[in-house]
């Protein structure tokens, strides 16, 4: 699956759980600026302990507020537990 591919059925499962419009378009966001954050490394393969430092370095590169930074941990969240499980 490529990148658009993968975001594409992201945001179909997420539209599948019943998110407004407003909540897809905000994670679908987040974790798009996440793969750009982690370049050639596709977010997919990674193992748990390094979306783990990843995500830490990610929020604090972009300085988020508390808001940003607890929706960047939801999208993540729901991308790798739910979403990535499905896939595997």
């Amino acid at each position: 699956m490529t990148h658009k591919d993968t975001f594409v059925k992201f945001s179909e499962f997420l539209a599948l759980k019943r998110y407004s419009g407003s909540t897809i378009n905000a994670y679908l966001s987040m974790v798009t600026k996440f793969q750009e954050f982690l370049g050639l490394v596709r977010m997919e393969r990674l193992n748990k302990d390094v979306i783990l430092i990843k995500t830490m370095d990610f929020i604090q590169a972009k300085g988020y507020s508390a808001a940003s930074h607890k929706q960047v941990l939801d999208a993540l969240g729901l991308f790798y537990t739910d979403f990535m499980r499905m896939w595997q």
